[in-house]
């Protein structure tokens, strides 16, 4: 439907005051369905006496942000659809349920201690279950790792509790607190010295901190563009901001997480197809509480509710499966760059073959246009 509905609140449920981005059950027919309050005023140009009752206020942790009911407008404006449909195609599906939600705390792994028994077991890795030692020591990088990062760096849940069942690894409930990443946000040891047209690229988008502008980088592959990324991030992550990476399915690799898992101290979150519900709605709630510092996902986590985000990077930007073709028909892009002229912040996008689209846009000077001629 294309409509907007109008409920009142009763008294019993006036206080505190209701606000938008609020989720609250209401009657719709004969069911109790989740609304999302889009607008709230004092006065109504209807017959109040034909006007139904939300029946509930859910108080939980899972409200929009009034910037992100701002830009989900902005989209059904776009595209000339229904506010509704964009609405259910940016939550997750356990927020568009009624039941309560039930979220366990965020677990992630950590070494244990070694002891001489558990460096002999060690010892013994190396040399029979190469696979085991290697998630030891991607666990041992770490100051603690979750399922999700594991999975997605292609390790299985046989090796994991291999390890658990040795007394290797121990399991524990993550504590992360808002922007927790600022003081030590690096790991030096990988950070790669910039070719003149990489430094050239980077200094541009860090100037542009402050505001919205548009950044298309055009470069062979192996130009590395993914280093331009990378040291772009710096300055953002050291001034308590989130970014967010969106790639291509296909280029959700191990590979791509493991680069940042590499170079940055922070939390990451996944937002991807192969999560489960309960997984999709953890990175969710990490983004929007500030705990994530990198969101790391393919088209749809554009809609992710995000703390206080300052760049947006968009990779392989003319790959086809950023593009919605059934229900809420979008480009991930273009939904991207629409959020960055929104929240007034740079967004970058990357290619070896830029979209036609993308280099009219840069050749006609909406977009500041770099190029990277050699491979790195």
């Amino acid at each position: 439907m294309r409509q907007l509905f109008t409920y009142q609140v009763p008294e019993t449920l006036s206080l505190p005051k209701i606000k938008v981005g609020e989720r609250i059950a209401v009657p719709f027919g004969s069911r109790k369905v989740i609304g999302i309050v889009i607008d709230a005023q004092a006065q109504c140009n209807f017959d109040v006496k034909k006007v139904k009752n939300i029946a509930g206020r859910l108080n939980d942790n899972f409200n929009l942000s009034k910037s992100l009911v701002s830009f989900l407008q902005l989209c059904a404006h776009y595209y000339h659809h229904p506010v509704g449909d964009v609405f259910q195609q940016a939550l997750p599906i356990l927020l568009r349920k009624i039941e309560n939600i039930s979220l366990s705390p965020p677990m992630v792994w950590q070494v244990q201690t070694p002891n001489e028994d558990k460096k002999n077991i060690l010892a013994k890795l190396v040399k029979k279950a190469t696979k085991q030692y290697d998630l030891y020591q991607m666990i041992q990088s770490h100051h603690g790792i979750s399922w999700v990062e594991l999975r997605t760096l292609g390790y299985s849940k046989a090796q994991l509790n291999a390890l658990h069942s040795k007394d290797l690894i121990i399991e524990k409930e993550q504590v992360v607190s808002q922007f927790t990443w600022q003081d030590d946000t690096l790991n030096q040891a990988d950070k790669l010295v910039l070719s003149s047209e990489q430094a050239i690229i980077v200094s541009a988008i860090n100037s542009s901190l402050a505001s919205f502008s548009c950044h298309l980088i055009d470069g062979v592959t192996g130009s590395g563009k993914t280093e331009v990324y990378l040291q772009a991030m710096e300055d953002v992550l050291a001034n308590n901001q989130q970014v967010l990476v969106i790639v291509p399915e296909i280029g959700l690799t191990p590979q791509t997480l493991s680069r940042f898992e590499q170079r940055f101290n922070v939390p990451i979150a996944l937002h991807h197809s192969g999560l489960n519900d309960k997984e999709r709605l953890t990175t969710w709630l990490s983004a929007q509480q500030g705990c994530a510092a990198i969101i790391i996902g393919t088209r749809s986590a554009i809609f992710t509710p995000l703390h206080n985000l300052g760049l947006i990077i968009i990779d392989e930007e003319h790959d086809s499966s950023l593009k919605q073709q059934d229900s809420f028909r979008y480009h991930g892009r273009d939904m991207a760059i629409l959020r960055a002229r929104q929240l007034d912040i740079p967004i970058v996008l990357g290619s070896a073959t830029p979209s036609f689209e993308s280099l009219q846009n840069a050749l006609s000077g909406k977009y500041s246009y770099h190029q990277l001629h050699n491979r790195a």
